[in-house]
């Protein structure tokens, strides 16, 4: 299902009237299934409208359930709900937890104070760090503890990936004092560089020895040019040899 497929909405009601406000999304699509004691509510466009309002599709179903008084899981509730009862349950969400209470713009991001017991929310807007806008009632309770869990999981993820690569950078620069030293090499069509040691450098070494004594130029004096013409001319047959008449 796509955001055509639906109606478009708003992030945040204060805006409802302002046709050119820029934070739209789609309203919540309600199926109702099941009768009895199996009746059930799914969402199936929740998933879309988390990505609107930049908010984890579980974080805002534990609020929905905690609201109405009902178990959800996944994008399901149980029980049958009407959309009235669900819109005005998202609204109570954005108000609290994605709304700037500063500015009032939908760009912000959840974080924790220092203590890591207040859960705040940066704009992006005005830069502010503000307390979330949560009142005195359960749904709101439980869902901060889940948002606050969600960030310090975050939290000690990133650290242990930053330990680990720190682990990893202090193993590979303390190597053995008998390990030859490594160098990179690259070859002349300007491919992948190959490994070459010092060993390789010695050996390279005394193969070139036997050529030490090679003189690896050409005299170009006149008397070393007159005894290559003389050579040349000594190795010819004697109908093609030309006289020196100078």
């Amino acid at each position: 299902m796509t955001m055509s497929d639906t109606t478009i909405t708003s992030v945040g009601r204060s805006h409802a009237a302002d046709k050119f406000y820029r934070y739209k999304r789609p309203e919540l699509t309600v199926k109702k299934e099941g009768r009895g004691n199996g009746t059930k509510t799914c969402l199936p466009n929740v998933d879309t409208v988390a990505k609107c309002i930049d908010r984890p599709v579980d974080v805002i179903m534990k609020f929905l359930s905690a609201d109405l008084g009902v178990i959800g899981k996944g994008a399901t509730l149980s029980g049958h709900h009407d959309k009235q009862a669900l819109e005005d349950g998202l609204e109570k969400f954005i108000q609290a937890y994605v709304t700037c209470p500063s500015c009032g713009n939908p760009e912000t991001r959840p974080c924790a104070d220092k203590k890591r017991t207040k859960l705040l929310l940066e704009c992006r807007a005005c830069g502010s760090r503000s307390p979330a806008n949560t009142r005195s009632a359960h749904y709101y309770d439980k869902t901060t503890k889940c948002m606050m869990k969600d960030l310090a999981s975050a939290s000690r993820e990133k650290g242990g990936g930053d330990k680990k690569m720190n682990k990893k950078k202090g193993s590979s620069s303390s190597g053995g004092a008998s390990t030859p030293q490594t160098k990179i090499i690259s070859n002349a069509e300007g491919s992948e560089p190959w490994d070459r040691n010092e060993d390789d450098e010695d050996a390279d070494k005394n193969s070139n020895a036997e050529y030490d004594n090679i003189v690896w130029y050409t005299d170009t004096s006149r008397e070393a040019a007159m005894e290559r013409r003389e050579q040349s001319l000594g190795q010819q047959p004697a109908l093609f040899r030309i006289v020196d008449t100078i």
